[in-house]
C-alpha cells in the first residue's frame, strides 16, 4: 500500500422507497429536479439524507409570486454543517476545530470565529462571521420552515460560521484517504526536510600530482640534515655519584642485612638496569631508583629490620 492512497467514497444509493421516504419527510414541495440534484450530492460526496447532511433552501421568488399571486418559491440544494463535518472526517484530514463567539467592543457587532485544524499543516484555517452579515433579512427564507434564525440567531451564527471554515480548509473536492497513518507522517516529513536548508556540497580540488626529481640514496642523506639535535647528557660530579652508591650500599644492609644485601644486590641492580651487575654500572638517576626499592623493602618488613 502506498503513502496516499485515495479512495472513493461509499455510495450508496438511495432506493425508490428511500428516496420517497426522505421526500416525505424533509423535501416537501422540492421539484424533482432539484431533488436529482441532492441524490447526486448525496452519492458523490458519501452524504446521508436522513442524517442532515445536505437539504434544499427555499428563497421567494417575488416576480413569480407577484405574478402568480402567491408565495413562489426556489430550492436550491444546501451542504449543511453536519455534511461538511461529515466530509472533513471522512477525508481523514481533520484533527479539531473550535469556535469563538463574542462581541466586537468597538462597533457592538456580534461575530463568531472559527479555527480548524488539518493534520497536514501547523497552520489552522480561521474564519470569522459577523451577524449582521450573516442573518437573513425579513422575506429572505421561509420563515415558518426556517425559524432558527428568528429564535436562535447566536447558534445558526456559529453553526454557519463551522461550516464555512470546514468547507474552506477542507472542500468538498478534496479526496478521501485511506486510513494510513505513515501518510501524515511522510507528509510532515517532507514539509520539515523543504524548510531546512540543504548545504552545498562542494566538489574536493583535484589532487595534482607533481613529478619530483630521482635522487640516490648516498645523496639525498647528505641534502636532508636533521633538524632535531640530540640531548647532551649533564655532566656528573664524580664525588657526589660516588656518595651515592655508598649511601645505597649502608641502605641495602639495612634493608636485607649484610648477607641478605650481597645476595640479592647482583638481581637488584639488574632489575633496574639490565646487564648491570655493581653500582659502578649505575648512574645517578638509576641510583635514585635503587634507593626507591630498598626504602619500600625496609619498610614493608621485607628486609631484615623495620622502621
Amino acid at each position: 500500500m502506498s503513502a496516499l492512497q485515495i479512495v472513493e467514497p461509499t455510495k450508496r444509493g438511495l432506493s425508490p422507497e428511500a428516496k420517497q421516504r426522505a421526500r416525505e419527510m424533509f423535501f416537501k414541495g422540492v421539484p424533482n429536479d432539484v431533488l436529482e440534484v441532492i441524490w447526486s450530492w448525496a452519492d458523490r460526496y458519501g452524504l446521508d439524507v436522513f442524517a442532515g447532511h445536505i437539504t434544499a433552501l427555499p428563497f421567494k421568488d417575488k416576480k413569480a409570486s407577484d405574478k402568480a399571486g402567491q408565495a413562489v418559491y426556489n430550492y436550491v440544494p444546501y451542504v449543511t454543517r453536519d455534511g461538511a463535518l461529515h466530509h472533513a472526517m471522512q477525508s481523514g484530514l481533520l484533527v479539531s476545530f473550535q469556535a469563538i463567539p463574542g462581541v466586537q467592543m468597538s462597533t457592538g457587532r456580534e461575530y463568531c470565529e472559527v479555527f480548524v485544524y488539518r493534520r497536514d499543516t501547523n497552520i489552522p484555517t480561521r474564519m470569522t462571521l459577523f451577524m449582521d452579515e450573516w442573518k437573513p433579512k425579513d422575506g429572505a427564507l421561509d420563515w415558518d420552515k426556517n425559524a432558527m434564525w428568528k429564535n436562535k440567531p447566536s447558534m445558526m451564527l456559529q453553526k454557519t460560521a463551522i461550516r464555512q471554515a470546514v468547507l474552506q480548509a477542507i472542500p468538498l473536492t478534496v479526496p478521501v484517504l485511506s486510513y494510513d497513518t505513515t501518510y501524515f507522517e511522510t507528509v510532515m516529513n517532507v514539509a520539515q526536510i523543504a524548510q531546512i536548508e540543504q548545504p552545498e556540497i562542494t566538489q574536493p580540488s583535484p589532487v595534482v600530482q607533481i613529478e619530483a626529481p630521482m635522487y640516490p640514496a648516498s645523496q639525498l642523506l647528505e641534502m636532508v640534515d636533521d633538524p632535531t639535535p640530540e640531548p647532551e647528557t649533564p655532566a656528573v660530579d664524580p664525588e657526589v655519584l660516588e656518595k651515592a652508591r655508598v649511601d645505597v650500599a649502608i641502605l641495602g644492609e639495612h634493608a636485607l642485612g649484610a648477607d641478605g644485601w650481597q645476595a640479592r644486590k647482583s638481581p637488584l641492580i639488574r632489575g633496574i638496569k639490565p646487564g648491570a651487575s655493581t653500582l659502578d654500572d649505575l648512574g645517578l638517576e638509576e641510583l635514585a631508583r635503587l634507593t626507591a626499592t630498598l626504602t619500600a623493602l625496609k619498610m614493608t618488613g621485607n628486609g631484615k629490620t623495620r622502621l
